[in-house]
């Protein structure tokens, strides 16, 4: 069921983005509902062997929450730059530290 529900999201959101890519909030909304059912996924049927990569699954799950949040403020409704400004390096921040744990995880 995973792998199956893992593609299905794939392709929907390929879907979106390269067809419906002037809706950014649709996209956006879409990508977090798959998000989240695949945070649900993970964390019932538990797909994978190792403890350890069930965790970083939905480590990398909740960071792609935490992801497209601030893109809903980087849409047309703010209208601030300094306000723009700054969610932005709070991105640049957070995708840093998703890199850095994935790599320390992976023993790199």
């Amino acid at each position: 069921m995973y792998p199956v529900a893992s593609l299905l999201r794939k392709m929907l959101l390929a879907y979106l983005f390269v067809f419906h890519n002037n809706k950014p909030l649709v996209n956006i909304f879409c990508a977090m509902v798959s998000s989240l059912m695949m945070i649900t996924v993970t964390g019932l049927v538990e797909p994978i062997v190792l403890i350890s990569e069930t965790r970083m699954q939905l480590f990398n799950e909740v960071s792609m929450l935490l992801f497209l949040y601030p893109f809903f403020l980087l849409t047309d409704y703010m209208f601030e730059l300094d306000a723009r400004k700054s969610v932005g390096w709070a991105l640049v921040g957070v995708t840093l530290f998703n890199l850095g744990v994935n790599l320390l995880f992976r023993g790199f």
